[in-house]
């Protein structure tokens, strides 16, 4: 045994990954093995050489993709993409739903997907099995191809299903280093990055300036919020736009967190920004923030979906 935690070591060394993970994959195959063999004497060395040729697959897909650097300022939290699918037709009339092709006459929700992960779906049309789910975790930054973020840009890194549960949860405001193939489709105002098995989040231990970053980007007014939606409203992408305003409260709810922003002045009526659920709200009244969301009207009123907040001046700084 002394002999394989040698051999884990020398592979972390290798390859990158933490030695941890690498143990970890390690006793689960390890594990896997003695269930299937009672009459092996080398199963610990044949689950070394599961996990070598594991990590060696993984590091291959990520071959020749160059480093990258996220500043992290929002993240989705575990979401079922079916779900979506589900509360949709849920949520109108039967023979709404019906006839909308989202459920059957007699209740039960169609799969409304025509493909999945750029395939045809093999189920498309048909009813959505209750055991059917699809997961999906997102990571909102501003990603730069140097360390220094000489150059900034809006993404996300997009992790599914297996990828997306262990990834489990990512402390925001921090600055990480990671590898995953860009796949930002065309037109698309902001970077999409695919987490792969091989991809890791590398917390760097200096995190960049916050003020630095935001003095790089096209930093909009909430007094704008009419304009902008205008501008991105027939675009076959929704804008992700960085706009400054003023902290007035927030509402944490089971799905989502409410915050409520203004333009800082008597006039105007505070704009609701839809934040992930869980997100964090740690700032003050007053404190002036910049939200990362897209903008859309529902009635007379404009919400913003956000990605997350940075803060950009905070009421006691300077006191």
């Amino acid at each position: 045994m002394k002999e394989i935690k040698k051999l884990l070591k020398e592979l972390s060394e290798k390859s990158g990954y933490p030695l941890e993970e690498i143990e970890e994959t390690y006793r689960e195959k390890l594990k896997r093995l003695k269930e299937k063999y009672s009459d092996r004497d080398d199963v610990e060395q044949l689950a070394y050489r599961q996990t070598l040729m594991q990590l060696k697959r993984e590091a291959r897909f990520l071959e020749g993709v160059p480093t990258r650097y996220i500043y992290v300022i929002g993240e989705s939290g575990l979401e079922d993409r079916l779900d979506r699918i589900r509360r949709r037709a849920m949520n109108m009339p039967l023979e709404e739903a019906v006839a909308q092709g989202l459920m059957t006459p007699d209740g039960k929700v169609i799969d409304t997907r025509e493909k999945v992960y750029g395939r045809p779906n093999p189920n498309y049309g048909s009813p959505l099995p209750d055991s059917a789910h699809s997961y999906e975790r997102d990571i909102y930054g501003i990603v730069s191809d140097s360390p220094s973020f000489d150059d900034c840009q809006l993404c996300v890194i997009r992790a599914f299903d297996r990828r997306a549960e262990e990834l489990g949860h990512i402390p925001i405001w921090k600055t990480y280093a990671f590898r995953a193939k860009e796949k930002t489709p065309e037109g698309c105002p902001y970077r999409v990055f695919n987490y792969a098995a091989a991809t890791r989040l590398t917390e760097l231990p200096e995190t960049v300036d916050p003020v630095d970053i935001l003095n790089k980007l096209d930093l909009r007014e909430l007094h704008e919020i009419e304009e902008i939606h205008r501008a991105y409203e027939k675009s076959d992408f929704r804008a992700v736009v960085p706009i400054v305003a003023y902290f007035e409260n927030a509402v944490p709810r089971e799905e989502s967190v409410l915050v409520f922003v203004s333009n800082g002045t008597w006039e105007g009526e505070p704009v609701m920004c839809i934040f992930p659920p869980a997100y964090p709200v740690e700032i003050e009244q007053g404190d002036e923030i910049v939200v990362f969301g897209s903008i859309r009207k529902q009635r007379d009123e404009f919400r913003i979906d956000a990605w997350g907040y940075m803060v950009r001046y905070r009421q006691n700084e300077g006191s």
